[in-house]
């Protein structure tokens, strides 16, 4: 039996998957835009599992800054935000929330 090895940051990138501008609209007006600010914010990710009422799902946004990246000027995670799963094992500050 041959077993696939992945790396720590390869299952992150499967698990989690960036939402779409709808969803982050969607997103948005329900926690609002000012909840979730960082210092560098990552886009918000979400993960579903099941549909319709067994439907699981979470969203999560952190900050992509660490040690000297850190300014002065807070702004909050959006669709633009940086893509880079990798960084999320060094971030601070990490929000989730369930739906």
């Amino acid at each position: 039996m041959e077993i696939e090895v992945l790396q720590q940051g390869a299952v992150v990138n499967f698990v989690l998957q960036q939402c779409s501008k709808k969803e982050y609209n969607l997103f948005n007006a329900e926690y609002g835009y000012y909840r979730l600010i960082f210092f560098k914010p990552s886009c918000v990710h979400k993960y579903e599992r099941g549909e319709g009422a067994d439907l699981q799902k979470f969203h999560i946004a952190f900050d992509c800054a660490h040690g000297n990246q850190k300014g002065d000027l807070l702004r909050p995670a959006s669709y633009n935000g940086h893509n880079e799963l990798g960084l999320i094992r060094n971030t601070s500050l990490i929000v989730m929330t369930f739906a």
